[in-house]
């Protein structure tokens, strides 16, 4: 487990990736973006200015898979068949 010290200091595609793995299962992109803005402290103003760019740069990452019902997860905890879900 990462201390929230050492948290606050991750990118933020690897804190994504540290949050999901902790959390054990599969969370929404805005659950996920929450979390994630809540442990960089980020003010409304910057939640609104990088939210587009964090989940292009989330959905374009290898790390994540969408598992449908607008949930994601780190890919290496899903099976594969359902790496190839639209």
């Amino acid at each position: 487990m990462v201390i929230m010290a050492d948290k606050k200091n991750m990118s933020i595609m690897e804190l994504a990736y540290e949050i999901l793995k902790e959390n054990e299962k599969s969370m929404t992109f805005i659950d996920l973006f929450s979390a994630i803005a809540d442990v960089k402290d980020l003010s409304d103003d910057e939640r609104e200015s990088i939210i587009s760019q964090i989940y292009a740069d989330f959905v374009s990452s290898g790390k994540f898979i969408y598992v449908g019902e607008d949930q994601w997860d780190v890919k290496g905890r899903q099976a594969i068949d359902i790496w190839d879900k639209d």
